[in-house]
């Protein structure tokens, strides 16, 4: 264990920041990043799935109900938002390896700052889940279109 009380850090510090706050709310191209299975109590069960904002380093988490022994519809709303989420990201048939299916993928969903100032994602039960795009909103609000070679050959 390394103990760190002499060194007088404290997080909650003006400039301290993990570059989530650089970014204005708006929506963003999100590339998978990973998952775990998480517990909660009530018998709580949710898919946690990683991604990094695309062309950034920050990244952003977002879980999805999978069980909960005294809220039947909080997994109706996970598992709505689940089968959203993956639609966005072109999949279809049975989900059944996060890591194996995802992997590569791209989505696009809005993200909006939390009381602490950091991004998150904000699916809207699902419904701000979309295809990634080739336009990527900018730091100014202003989208950036890439440029697509829509030349004819001869």
């Amino acid at each position: 264990m390394t103990d760190l009380t002499d060194y007088n850090i404290d997080l909650d510090a003006e400039g301290s920041s993990s570059g989530g706050g650089k970014l204005k709310e708006g929506r963003y191209n999100l590339d998978y990043a990973g998952s775990e299975i998480i517990e909660g109590a009530n018998g709580w069960v949710a898919l946690k799935l990683h991604f990094e904002i695309h062309d950034t380093t920050i990244n952003v988490a977002t879980t999805f109900t999978l069980k909960h022994d005294t809220s039947e519809k909080a997994v109706e709303i996970g598992a709505d938002s689940l089968r959203r989420f993956a639609k966005a990201c072109g999949l279809s048939g049975a989900f059944k390896n996060a890591d194996k299916e995802l992997m590569g993928k791209s989505v696009s969903c809005e993200l909006k700052h939390n009381e602490k100032g950091y991004l998150d994602i904000a699916d809207n039960f699902g419904n701000a889940w979309q295809p990634a795009t080739t336009n990527t909103s900018q730091p100014n609000g202003e989208e950036k279109v890439e440029a697509v070679d829509e030349t004819v050959p001869f």
